[in-house]
């Protein structure tokens, strides 16, 4: 049995190896069919896949999970999944990932940073799931019933909803009257928001091509865009006579493709709306996303206290606030936008908060 070169093995480690292969045969080992077994087995190991690790399997994932979600949501996802898994899961094979390695990840963070909690285990579930269809492995450790429901606390032991502050629906007029009284993008931004309903980032982002002159009481959105819910194709939003003059306001000033222009940016900041919000309210607590309540509120409030009422009334408002409001069942049989009824809505909410 040959041990090696002899320009690559010394003659003190030639003694050393045969030593060595004396000793296997004097316990039954032959060194020459063991030296075979070792070929074998090294063939058969390279021929078999290499099993993918965590981080792999994410990246290999999420662009296929994503599909028809905002760019700022997919980044926002990963950026959770690489602060938080990554360091302790993403080199790990996929397979050989236990209930208490998620567990790891997710209790140092479960009660302080609870929504991000929530978010981080969805994710790892839809990674696991993918490994599960791939057939990595049989079953997915971020499952939350029977599985980590059995030591994590349920969210509401650890986590309370806190309500946005709002302006509220009896408060606007006033509201809406000394914003009037200011002039700049920042103020009718914060003004046209509060008439439309949808949230403030689709009001910062709104493009002049989403504004048609030959409608001037539509706002065509024609793409998903973070701060939509939903997202079947174009959502219209009617415009009610005074958000059709704020845009024509707007549009004689226009600086670049967005209707609202930031002072040092292309287009406003949500930062500055808010702080609009608080200037003109006089109250450091609201927010911009407070007058979509003030909205919801007074769609659906008696009419003796002022509110709309009107039949279908929660129905339109939540259309209106681009939540999902129907079921997939529903959907099917519901495929209007009821962009006249809504119309009639926002008119009436306009009148409201121009008295």
């Amino acid at each position: 049995m040959g041990l090696g070169a002899i320009d690559t093995l010394g003659l003190a480690d030639a003694r050393h190896k045969a030593s060595e292969l004396k000793r296997d045969i004097r316990n039954g080992i032959d060194p020459i069919e063991a030296r075979r077994a070792e070929k074998v087995m090294k063939v058969a190991t390279a021929a078999q896949p290499k099993m993918p690790t965590f981080e792999q399997c994410t990246r290999a994932c999420m662009p296929q999970r994503q599909q028809g979600t905002s760019a700022r949501h997919q980044d926002q996802t990963l950026r959770r999944l690489e602060q938080h898994a990554f360091p302790k899961l993403g080199k790990k094979p996929i397979d050989k990932i236990v209930v208490q390695d998620v567990i790891d990840v997710l209790s140092p963070i479960w009660t302080d940073m609870h929504v991000t909690a929530i978010k981080l285990r969805s994710a790892m579930r839809g990674v696991f799931g993918y490994a599960v269809m791939h057939k990595y492995r049989a079953d997915n450790p971020a499952e939350w019933t029977g599985l980590l429901d059995n030591v994590l606390a349920k969210s509401t032991q650890v986590h309370s909803t806190q309500h946005l502050i709002s302006v509220g629906a009896a408060g606007m007029p006033a509201f809406m009257a000394r914003l009037r009284k200011h002039q700049g993008a920042k103020y009718r931004a914060t003004e046209f928001h509060a008439l439309v309903g949808v949230r403030p980032v689709l009001v910062r982002d709104a493009p002049w091509s989403e504004f048609p002159e030959d409608r001037p009481d539509v706002w065509e959105i024609t793409d998903w865009r973070s701060g939509m819910k939903t997202h079947d194709g174009m959502f219209r939003v009617p415009l009610s006579p005074r958000a059709q003059e704020i845009i024509a306001e707007m549009r004689a000033l226009r600086q670049n493709d967005y209707v609202f222009p930031g002072d040092k940016a292309a287009r406003i900041n949500l930062g500055a709306m808010l702080a609009t919000t608080k200037e003109v309210s006089g109250d450091k607590r609201v927010t911009a996303h407070g007058a979509r309540t003030a909205m919801r509120s007074w769609a659906t409030a008696d009419k003796s206290l002022g509110g709309w009422n009107e039949p279908n009334a929660r129905e339109l408002a939540e259309v209106a606030l681009t939540h999902k409001f129907y079921s997939e069942t529903e959907k099917t049989y519901q495929r209007g936008d009821l962009f006249e009824q809504r119309r009639a809505m926002m008119n009436a909410w306009a009148d409201y908060c121009g008295q």
